[in-house]
């Protein structure tokens, strides 16, 4: 039979293993509402891609750059993945004398030093077929042969390979 000495210990055991479990809960909530709030990429890093260049429209780039910038979250990495579907609906809008500026601005997100960005840039510059950007797009397939042992980064590798793959 149990004492009411024994009772208390069994309940304050049975309290303890309770609390830790809601405050394991807790932390894990937290850590997951902090990581999809972190951002994905550089924001100087778009700012100096979708600056403007003489002969760019700035108001493409703004809406390039105000697209980018609210998909700047960890929990919108899956939309950077698809973003280029939407580029491509976009350039297809543009009236023609326009879409030279858009062309430009996939080069410089090419030549950013942030690769959720190279990867925006070489995805859509596959998609609409520029094979002028594709120099700037090997040359990034060259720097990232170190594969790290990430999935995301071998997923980022396998993309610009096959960005390359389209444009040849």
């Amino acid at each position: 039979m149990l004492t009411t000495t024994g009772l208390i210990y069994v309940g304050g055991l049975t309290a303890i293993t309770f609390v830790s479990r809601i405050w394991a809960k807790y932390k894990l909530e937290r850590r997951a509402i902090n990581e999809s709030s972190l951002p994905l990429f550089d924001l100087v890093q778009l700012e100096i891609a979708m600056t403007p260049q003489p002969g760019d429209d700035p108001s493409i780039l703004a809406e390039i750059r105000e697209t980018l910038t609210h998909l700047n979250r960890r929990a919108f990495e899956l939309d950077i993945w698809t973003l280029d579907e939407q580029l491509v609906t976009y350039h297809q809008r543009l009236p023609d004398p326009l879409r030279p500026t858009m062309h430009r601005a996939m080069l410089r997100l090419i030549q950013s030093q942030d690769r959720w960005l190279q990867l925006v840039g070489a995805k859509t510059s596959a998609s609409l077929g520029l094979c002028d950007n594709l120099p700037a797009i090997e040359l990034l397939l060259g720097r990232s042969v170190e594969i790290s042992g990430e999935p995301e980064t071998h997923r980022f590798q396998v993309a610009i390979e096959a960005s390359v793959s389209k444009l040849r």
